[in-house]
Formats: structure tokens, sequence, C-alpha cells
């Protein structure tokens, strides 16, 4: 069967059902056959993305050590990669960070969770069990006013007498049901990075990730929001936006294909199809601007030696062809405010392609990764790692 022609399977993957259970397929085990089948799939490629590599492993080393202490990492080592956004997140999710720390621990590689802030804060509260054991009810406690749904990246913290109780609410919230929680020990570290710096996510993901280092898990993080300033990233998005209608053709074959498989009628999901009008082709990127941080769906033309990037209203920005211009230019727009990030599926698929040698994904990414399998064999012509 050809890279072009090959189906995407439907695999049923679900949650256990058990007290502790766990999911992880393929096994631990599997995992030195996989590093060295994908680092097998990079050789046959013909480009290694050495230079993304090196520059993921720098910055992510320099974000961390912001907040906590790490070893320097080797540059030679292989990369694994999980990715969430920066809230409080369940267990489910957690365990997740501490398999990716501990594989890596077992094969000596370098671990990065990629902290996803070009998603939106769609909410700041979390919901509580309270009242009795006999007749326990759910309770709604904030730990800020809600943004508007802006992304995580442009979400300061907006009220501080707000975010600053919420530990103190939460407790005398569960006490009934929960006499110890973890929040008692955790809050005062989000607190403590929300003072060193404005933003509201990544205080709460630094606080995260300093428990997990006193836990004994050691990996490195780094926002997407910084690795979307690499001249790395820069390059892969520029192609992707050169050929915008061949993109967005497999694109739309692919979640076509993926809805057929998993006999899925809405039209939102896994994610919606890309649009072309007028001359102007869907990308699968975000954007926003700082001074109105709502993301909005970017658009795509050509014209003459340029390409313009629409959102289909207010924005009309210009970029030119040739690479070697361009990427000065993705500098000026970040200085002006001007963001544009790379939806889910392209985001993993930059991690996947040029950056790491494994991926590890929730239940949910792990579902909608087969689109991207799609995407990478029909627009690039190779075997997806």
């Amino acid at each position: 069967m050809t890279l072009m022609a090959q189906a995407i399977e439907y695999r049923r993957l679900r949650a256990p059902q058990v007290d502790g259970g766990t999911l992880i397929d393929p096994p631990p085990a599997a995992v030195s056959d996989l590093l060295e089948l994908n680092q097998a799939l990079r050789a046959r490629w013909g480009w290694i993305a050495t230079d993304a590599r090196r520059e993921l492993v720098a910055a992510a080393t320099r974000y961390t050590r912001q907040y906590r202490d790490v070893a320097e990492p080797s540059l030679d080592a292989p990369i694994l990669i999980a990715g969430h956004q920066p809230q409080m997140f369940h267990p489910g999710v957690w365990y997740k960070n501490f398999v990716l720390g501990r594989i890596a621990q077992e094969h000596r590689s370098v671990a990065v969770n990629l902290v996803i802030d070009s998603d939106a804060m769609r909410s700041a509260a979390i919901r509580l069990p309270t009242g009795p054991l006999a007749n326990p009810m759910v309770e709604t406690i904030a730990f800020d006013r809600a943004g508007g749904e802006t992304p995580y990246e442009e979400h300061s913290i907006i009220d501080r007498e707000m975010f600053c109780s919420f530990g103190t609410r939460v407790m005398q919230t569960m006490e009934s049901l929960v006499p110890n929680p973890l929040i008692r020990d955790f809050w005062p570290l989000v607190i403590e990075r929300g003072r060193e710096q404005k933003n509201l996510g990544l205080a709460l993901s630094q606080a995260r990730h300093r428990v997990e280092g006193q836990w004994g898990n050691h990996t490195l993080e780094l926002p997407q929001s910084r690795l979307c300033e690499f001249p790395s990233f820069r390059r892969f998005a520029h192609g992707l936006l050169s050929e915008a209608s061949r993109l967005r053709e497999h694109y739309n074959q692919a979640v076509s294909e993926y809805r057929r498989a998993n006999h899925i009628r809405s039209k939102a999901h896994p994610v919606p199809d890309l649009l072309a009008a007028d001359g102007w082709i869907e990308a699968p990127f975000w954007v926003w601007t700082s001074q109105e941080p709502r993301r909005r769906r970017l658009f795509v033309r050509r014209s003459g030696n340029a390409l313009r990037l629409s959102d289909r209203g207010e924005l009309d920005l210009s970029l030119a062809v040739s690479h070697e211009s361009a990427f000065e230019q993705f500098e000026s727009l970040e200085r002006r405010g001007i963001k544009l990030r790379t939806r889910a599926l392209m985001t993993t698929m930059f991690a996947r392609l040029m950056l790491g040698d494994l991926f590890l994904h929730g239940i949910g990414g792990a579902k909608y990764d087969q689109v991207t399998d799609a995407i990478i064999r029909r627009y690039f012509g190779i075997d997806p790692p």
C-alpha cells in the first residue's frame, strides 16, 4: 500500500475503568525499539532537524532554570516530548508527565513538556466536591476573573485578591471530604510564581513543575509561545503558509477520512475543515494581536512576490515569498504584538518531525494524531514517526 493510499484505522482507546488503572500503549518495554525506528526514519528522510533540536534543548533549559534547578542536558541524547495547556489538569494528564520523566531517565534521554499557551482559557474556576459525605454536592470556585477566552499566553492575573485567596477557599469548601488536600502546599507556590511574572497560566504550570521536581521527576518545560520564536519554527511555518492550498487539500482529506473511520457526523470534530473563498486559503494557524487577544482564523493568498495574511477582518499582513526575507518579517510581527501560532495538529506535527524522537499523548491527542499521520504521509511523502 502506498503512502498516499494508506487509510486511517479506527483505534479503540478508552480510559481505565478501575481505580488506579493505567493505559500505556505501546508498553514501556517497546520504547527502545520505537526510538530506534524513529531515528532510522529521520536518517531515511535526509533532513535531520539538528538546529531545531538544539534550539529546543537550549531554550527549555533556560526557561526551566528561571524557577527550578535542572542539570545540564546532553545535546546528543534522544528527545522525548509531551504537551498540555497550562491549567490545573486531572491526574490522568499529570500521570503522563511522570511517565515522560521516567522513560527519559531509563533511556538517558532529554524530556521536554510543551506548555501549550496558544489555547484559549475558557474558564478561571474549578468544580469541587463539598457537603456531607452522605449527601455531597459540587461547588464552583474561581481563581481569577474570566478574561473572555483569551489565549493563555495573553492572560495576566486580573483579580489578585481572588487569586491569592483561592487556596484557602478551596480548603474550606472541601474540608468535610478532603482533610489534607494537595492545594495546601501547592497554592503558595502558585502565588510565589505569580509574583515573579504576571501570566496566570505560567504561574500555574511553573508551580506544578516545581512540585514534580520535588517528587523526583526531572523534565524540562517550554511554552509554545517561546517555541514559535525559533528560526527553525519560522522556516516550518513559512513553508506551510507558502503551500497553503496543497496543505488544505491534504488536511481536509485526512480529517474527512478520520470522520468516516470513526463514524463522526459533526463537521467540528476532530477539527473543522479549512475553508477557501475568493482566492483566500485558510491555514491551520491562529492569529491575534496583543491589543485584541482574541484568536482568529488565518487566511493566506499569493500576491506577486508576497504572501498576504489576513483574518478576513481588520488584519492584513504581508510576508515575503523568499525564506530569507520572511524571517525578519516574522520577528517584526512579534515586535508589533502580532501573534501567529499553529493550531493543535500542526503544533504536534512540528514537534514530531523536527524536535523529538518520541511523543507521548493522552488518549484524545493520540486519536486526533491519526489525522496528523495522514497529513504527514500525503504532504511530506514520508512515513510518520
